[in-house]
């Protein structure tokens, strides 16, 4: 270490002993809550670091004069006198766990609805300590650091508007490539509510509106997360232009590796890896590659040890896992003690839920508010889905193969801006010059409308000029 610097117990860094502590000592560095690390460049050489550690707390906790133990806030305090958390002290590991979920949209840390406490000596290694109630498991190490490669599949989103088709080469394909590793299951054994949802719960009884009820649900969620899955992920999506160049790229990939290392290691060099290396050296001929793109995306950060996610360059000793999925939920109306009040609760949520909180959820069908009528006398607390009105335009090109050229026009969209309702080629079935498959995917919901009947029509233009053309 540089002069006036102690190397750290686990070896991974040097510190000014006579201004901080040690976070790797075993001890958590002697703090009661989190043990804080930031790298401060050297005056006399900015090139080499300084690992300034400190002692912080989390959410509804302040430092104290000691510099190592925490203080529980006052409740709603203020004015000047009230002291103020420095913001760095929030960041508060699987703090998910403590905030309110919505069930529907799946959004997590709305508002807190737990509080954590630290009597317990709570430690897990590489992590400061945790707080009551939550239960770290790490997952085993066969399902850590594993790359999973779905098979090829036909690109959905290229299967609507304008589409040009070779009998010979098939759709254009993509497959996703997914790398999970640093992973933790973290459950909740204990809770304690937090003073401000503890509050706001009390104010709550079976004669409170619909919309006091909305309000609360909007502000904490609907439910509260009991047992989530943690670590890093990365996921990737491969396209290709088409199913014969993925085939070529795949036989090509397992002919190469397997001549440089035997199968039982051809994981050790994935396809993706394989597919990256050639692209940037541009080992591949024009035609082949042409029209292959990677798109990456990372949650959480890659731990060192893992190859199949590692990125040369980025040094990351101990990440902080992040949330990947949500394993398990509970209602938040199971903590309301008031039968009466729970049940309010519960119909609350379901007009949330299927009735745009507009109208009470009677059996399988929505009993809107009277003012939830539009204009036209129809009720809009659950809106009917309106119909498209879609021209398919089929032109077949003899050449050395049959090219169809597709068009699919959609001239009217539901209220829903998503690809659910509008009609598109099957990937079940490829184009041929005798046949071809279009499909659109329906789906009711549980509580609100149903779909009755569809209409489909088929004609034949008659034009001269354009023998095969169909509508």
């Amino acid at each position: 270490c540089p002069e006036g610097l102690r190397p750290m117990k686990d070896g991974s860094g040097c510190y000014d002993y006579s201004m901080g502590t040690d976070c790797s000592d075993g001890f958590n560095g002697g703090c009661e809550q989190l043990c804080l690390q930031q790298l401060v460049p050297l005056p006399d050489d900015p090139t080499s670091n300084n690992v300034l550690m400190f002692c912080g707390c989390v959410q509804e906790y302040k430092l104290a004069a000691d510099g190592r133990s925490c203080l529980l806030l006052a409740d709603n305090c203020e004015g000047p006198k009230c002291p103020k958390q420095d913001s760095r002290f929030n960041d508060t590991l699987f703090s998910e766990m403590l905030h309110g979920y919505n069930n529907k949209t799946q959004e997590v840390n709305l508002g807190q609805v737990f509080q954590m406490t630290f009597r317990d000596n709570n430690f897990i290694k590489d992590f400061p300590q945790l707080a009551d109630g939550l239960m770290v498991i790490p997952l085993p190490v066969e399902e850590q650091c594993r790359g999973v490669l779905s098979e090829p599949l036909p690109n959905l989103q290229l299967l609507t508007g304008d589409i040009q088709f070779n009998e010979g080469m098939g759709y254009p394909m993509v497959q996703q490539w997914q790398v999970r590793s640093n992973l933790y299951k973290v459950k909740l054994s204990a809770i304690t509510l937090s003073t401000g949802f503890s509050k706001v719960l009390k104010s709550l009884t079976a004669d409170s509106t619909r919309d006091e009820l909305l309000s609360f649900i909007q502000l904490y969620g609907s439910h509260y997360v009991s047992e989530a899955l943690y670590g890093s992920e990365l996921s990737c999506n491969i396209y290709f232009p088409s199913k014969k160049v993925q085939q070529q790229l795949w036989f090509q990939y397992q002919k190469e590796v397997t001549e440089q290392v035997s199968r039982r290691d051809l994981k050790a060099v994935p396809f993706i890896t394989y597919l990256s290396d050639l692209m940037k050296t541009q080992l591949l001929s024009d035609d082949l590659v042409a029209g292959v793109e990677i798109q990456c995306q990372e949650k959480g950060s890659c731990p060192a040890a893992c190859h199949l996610c590692r990125q040369v360059g980025r040094d990351s000793p101990s990440p902080m896992p992040s949330l990947l999925e949500v394993s398990r939920s509970v209602p938040l109306y199971s903590l309301i003690q008031d039968n009466f009040t729970k049940e309010a609760f519960k119909s609350a949520a379901m007009s949330s839920y299927w009735c745009a909180g507009k109208g009470d959820v009677i059996d399988n069908w929505c009993r809107c508010d009277l003012s939830a009528f539009g204009s036209d006398g129809l009720p809009n607390c659950s809106p009917l889905l309106q119909p498209i009105l879609t021209a398919v335009l089929l032109s077949y090109q003899m050449w050395y193969d049959t090219v169809l050229c597709i068009t699919l026009f959609s001239y009217k969209r539901t209220y829903l801006d998503i690809l659910l309702y509008r009609l598109r080629l099957s990937p079940h079935l490829e184009p041929s010059s005798t046949v071809v498959a279009l499909e659109w995917v329906d789906v009711e919901p549980l509580i609100g409308y149903k779909v009755a009947d569809y209409i489909i029509q088929h004609k034949r233009i008659e034009d001269p000029s354009e023998a095969e053309i169909y509508t």
